[in-house]
């Protein structure tokens, strides 16, 4: 038990570690935080609704090492036109930068007893706003499921919400839990190499920690 309890803990640290020798890990954290930092607004309004920015960067950052602009184009093309005409069994892509599916977008409207039709919430999501927006929708959905939930850190917190939104925070606790110990993150469609979303989420948290972020 204690020989796993190390592991994990020095796992973000080997991550860490990792992204000044792998050139693809490098170049795709590099981009990841530019992206961040010119969307200084988006970071801003979470603050305001009383969200950590450090906190809510790290559940995305995977996504942002991910995201390719021109694959999100053709990916968008095929959900404005199969989705809206044809509903989800047909298309569920990720799309934008924080990689949201329709159906995941979808999920969040119910709980707010929002149900705009499929053509408003494709807009939603192609749009920077509408994407922070959604983000704000899940932290808010995951505090509200879990309120009662003790978490003996910010770390195990942040570990359990990172998977959640890696592998559908609509599933249950236990399901999230045995799905997010598979490494099944890949940077690209060709990378050898995989991760675990939870890893790297916490891997960003601990450095931005560090820098005072």
């Amino acid at each position: 038990m204690v020989r796993c309890l190390l592991i994990l803990l020095f796992l973000p640290f080997a991550l860490l570690a990792q992204r000044h020798t792998d050139p693809e890990f490098r170049e795709a954290a590099a981009k990841a935080r530019q992206w961040m930092q010119q969307e200084g607004q988006g970071w801003d309004a979470l603050r305001k609704a009383g969200y950590d920015p450090a906190f809510a960067k790290a559940i995305i950052y995977p996504e942002l090492l991910r995201y390719s602009q021109f694959r999100d184009q053709l990916e968008t093309i095929a959900l404005q036109v199969l989705y809206i005409q044809l509903g989800p069994a047909y298309a569920d892509f990720s799309i934008g930068p924080f990689q949201m599916k329709p159906s995941f977008a979808s999920r969040l409207d119910e709980l707010q007893e929002n149900e705009p039709n499929r053509e408003k919430r494709i807009a939603a999501l192609t749009t920077t706003a509408g994407q922070f927006a959604y983000l704000r929708n899940f932290l808010t959905a995951m505090d509200k499921r879990y309120e009662s939930k003790r978490w003996s850190s910010t770390a195990e917190k942040l570990r359990f919400y990172a998977a959640a939104y890696n592998v559908g925070f609509h599933r249950s606790y236990e399901g999230i839990v045995k799905s997010a110990d598979q490494a099944q993150f890949k940077l690209t469609e060709w990378s050898r190499k995989t991760y675990r979303y939870m890893d790297l989420a916490l891997a960003f948290y601990q450095e931005e920690l560090q820098a005072g972020n």
